[in-house]
C-alpha cells in the first residue's frame, strides 16, 4: 500500500510541476514582487544622488567639513534661492539668509551648519527608518503574498479533483484496491507541497530583502494557510467537474477562504488560532499549523463521502 500511495503522490506532483500554466501562475507573484523591490531600490539609490547645499560665497572650512560628514556636497551658484526653487539644491545660502526645500536632508544640512558655527541650538532631524520599520513592511508584503497563494491553493485543491474527474483519471484510480481516502490525501499533499514551496520561497526572499520580525512564524502561518486553502478547495468541489458546475464549487471554496482571512482582521484574538485567519492575526503559527492538518483530515473525509463515491 505504501508503494501505491507513493506512486500516486509522485504522479500528482509530476502533473502539477509539468503544467506550464501552473508554473507561471505560481511564479508570477514572487518574480513580480522581487523585481519590483529590486527596481525600487535601484531607482532610489541611483536617482537620489548626493544632496547639494548651494551658496553664493565660499563657506568656511569647518562648515564644508561638517556638511561633507553629513553626506552633503557644497556647490557655488549665482543665486542660491533660485537653485533651491529649481530643485538643484536642498538648502541655499547667501551669507545672511537660508532657503530650504524642506525635508529631512534640509534639516541635516541646517544642523551641520549650526553645529559648525557653534550656534545656541540646532534642529534634530528625524531618524532614518531602521530594520524594524523595514521588517514591518516586509511582514505586510509577505502577508499579501501568502493570501494570494492561499487563493491559489483553493484553485489547485478543487481543480485537481474536477480535472481528473473530467478526463477519467479519477474513475480509473478509484478502481485500485486502495481506501478511497487515499485519493484525497495524495491530492491534498501534492497541492500543498507545490504551493507551499512557492510560499516558502516568497517568505524567504522577503526576509532577505527587507527582513521579517519572525521569519519562522511567518513561514508557519503561510504553510498553514496554504494547506487549509487546498483542503477547502478539495472539500468544496463535491461531485462537480470542470464542465459541470465547477464555477459554483470553486466560488464556495474561495468565499470560505476569504472569509477566514477577513476573520483574522476582524477578530485577531480568535484568528490567531485558525489557519488562514492567522495571516492577519499573528502569533507563533504552531496552532494554525495543527489546525491545517485537522481541516485536511475533514476535507479528505468529505471528499471520500461526497466525491469519490460519485
Amino acid at each position: 500500500m505504501i508503494r501505491a500511495v507513493t506512486a500516486l503522490l509522485r504522479s500528482h506532483l509530476q502533473r502539477l510541476v509539468r503544467e506550464s500554466m501552473a508554473r507561471r501562475a505560481l511564479g508570477f507573484p514572487v518574480v513580480l514582487t522581487t523585481a519590483t523591490l529590486l527596481a525600487t531600490l535601484a531607482v532610489v539609490s541611483i536617482g537620489r544622488g548626493v544632496p547639494a547645499v548651494a551658496t553664493t560665497a565660499p563657506l568656511e572650512p569647518a562648515a564644508v567639513q561638517a556638511l561633507d560628514e553629513a553626506g552633503l556636497r557644497v556647490v557655488e551658484v549665482a543665486d542660491a534661492q533660485v537653485a533651491v526653487r529649481d530643485g538643484a539644491a536642498i538648502v541655499g545660502l547667501d551669507g545672511t539668509t537660508l532657503w530650504t526645500a524642506g525635508g529631512r536632508d534640509a534639516l541635516v544640512a541646517e544642523q551641520a551648519l549650526r553645529t559648525a558655527r557653534q550656534a545656541s541650538w540646532a534642529p534634530m532631524p528625524p531618524p532614518l527608518p531602521g530594520r524594524a520599520q523595514a521588517a514591518s513592511q516586509g511582514q505586510t508584503i509577505s502577508t499579501l503574498l501568502m493570501a494570494i497563494y492561499a487563493l491559489y491553493g483553493v484553485v489547485f485543491g478543487a481543480g485537481m479533483i474536477a480535472r481528473d474527474r473530467d478526463d477519467g483519471t479519477l474513475e480509473v484510480e478509484l478502481t485500485l484496491a486502495l481506501p478511497k481516502a487515499v485519493h484525497g490525501f495524495t491530492r491534498w499533499t501534492a497541492a500543498t507541497l507545490v504551493v507551499g514551496l512557492w510560499v516558502s520561497l516568497a517568505v524567504l526572499l522577503t526576509a532577505s530583502l527587507l527582513g521579517l520580525p519572525d521569519a519562522g512564524a511567518t513561514l508557519r502561518h503561510g504553510v498553514a494557510a496554504t494547506g487549509a486553502a487546498v483542503a477547502l478547495g478539495l472539500a468544496s468541489v463535491g461531485r462537480a467537474g470542470i464542465q459541470s458546475g465547477f464555477a459554483a464549487s470553486l466560488a464556495a471554496g474561495l468565499s470560505l477562504t476569504t472569509g477566514l482571512l477577513g476573520l483574522g482582521y476582524a477578530l485577531p484574538s480568535v484568528g490567531a488560532w485558525l489557519p488562514l485567519s492567522s495571516l492577519a492575526a499573528g502569533g507563533s503559527g504552531y496552532v494554525p499549523l495543527l489546525g491545517m492538518f485537522v481541516l485536511a483530515a475533514l476535507s479528505i473525509g468529505v471528499f471520500t463521502w461526497r466525491s469519490a463515491s460519485a
